[in-house]
């Protein structure tokens, strides 16, 4: 049986889209209200989970759901920071996020 996680305490923000901004990439506000791709071992605010134009819908609060770079984050309380590339990495310098899921074979990571 498979869990699902999305929908859970969503709260999301549309901001202006950045350079290479794409539904699922990890991201972090910059000047003008727009989402950009943090460097990697940056801090992100959160997930987009929609582009439309101009413009990006980032989950900053609920469950989302990225890629992710290097060594599978573990399942739990795990730290995570952007990769550089859009993802995410377990990062004992990242923030405390809760994971719920790891998918392995399609390098995906879903937290809270």
């Amino acid at each position: 049986m498979n869990s699902i996680f999305t929908g859970f305490e969503a709260k999301e923000i549309t901001l202006n889209k950045g350079v290479n901004v794409e539904e699922g990439t990890a991201v972090m506000l910059s000047e003008n209200a727009t989402a950009v791709l943090p460097s990697a071992s940056e801090a992100f605010c959160g997930v987009c989970t929609a582009v439309r134009g101009d413009y990006a819908s980032v989950i900053l609060h609920g469950c989302a759901k990225a890629a992710y770079s290097g060594t599978a984050p573990s399942i739990g309380y795990c730290k995570l920071s952007a990769d550089g590339n859009g993802g995410v990495k377990e990062d004992e310098n990242g923030r405390e996020h809760l994971v719920v899921s790891v998918n392995t074979e399609n390098r995906t990571v879903e937290f809270i």
